[in-house]
Formats: C-alpha cells, sequence, structure tokens
C-alpha cells in the first residue's frame, strides 16, 4: 500500500515483507487516474529520494518539486483518492534476497491510494 502528500511532495510505502531501501526505484512508479488509464491521464517519475536509512517494510520517499508540478499538470489525475493509482515495474524496489517487486500493470492491478 502506499500514501502520498502532493502538497508536501511526501510518499510512504508498506511492503509485506523488508526491502532494501537503496533499491527503491521511483523512477520505476507510474501514477494514474484510474485502474485502466490511458497515457494522457498518467505520469510516471523522473525523480525523488528516499528519506529513510534503514532497510524495513516501510520505506519514506520525498517526490521531486518537477514531478508534483508535472501530476499537478495532468487535470485527471490526484485530484482525490478515486483518481490516484500507481503502477510499476519489477525494478520498483527489491527485497532483501534481491528478488524483484511483482509489478503493478495498467489495466490489471494498479494500486488505488
Amino acid at each position: 500500500s502506499y500514501t502520498v502528500n502532493l502538497a508536501t511532495g511526501a510518499m510512504a510505502f508498506t511492503f509485506s515483507e523488508i526491502v532494501s531501501r537503496s533499491s527503491l526505484l521511483l523512477t520505476a512508479l507510474t501514477f494514474q487516474s484510474a485502474a485502466n488509464s490511458s497515457s494522457s491521464g498518467s505520469y510516471t517519475l523522473t525523480g525523488g529520494s528516499v528519506t529513510v536509512t534503514n532497510d524495513s517494510n516501510i520505506l519514506f520517499a520525498t517526490l521531486t518539486a518537477a514531478d508534483i508540478l508535472a501530476i499537478y499538470d495532468v487535470s485527471t489525475l490526484a485530484i482525490d483518492i478515486n483518481s490516484t493509482y500507481v503502477t510499476y515495474t519489477s525494478q520498483f524496489v527489491t527485497d532483501l534476497f534481491s528478488l524483484t517487486a511483482v509489478p503493478r500493470v495498467n489495466g490489471v492491478s494498479a494500486l488505488k491510494a
């Protein structure tokens, strides 16, 4: 699961097991306005930073100002909880055994805020 605060750029991710904080790749994460979204209703992050120092099942990150502004520029995206979904590739994060994340796929398994 995850939470996001676009006013501050803060994100929190909760995983079912401990993951490697250094493996979190925010550029593998796409925000979209629906579970099955067209490219015009989505935005893939270009950066950001991890704000925790230890491996954990909860990781915190901060989005870049440019990404926050770009998300706001998509008129249908992140208006409320019903228009805030994420998808990600298997490169998004790895666990302590270097196993990659199970991807969240547009139209199949997008994750609602």
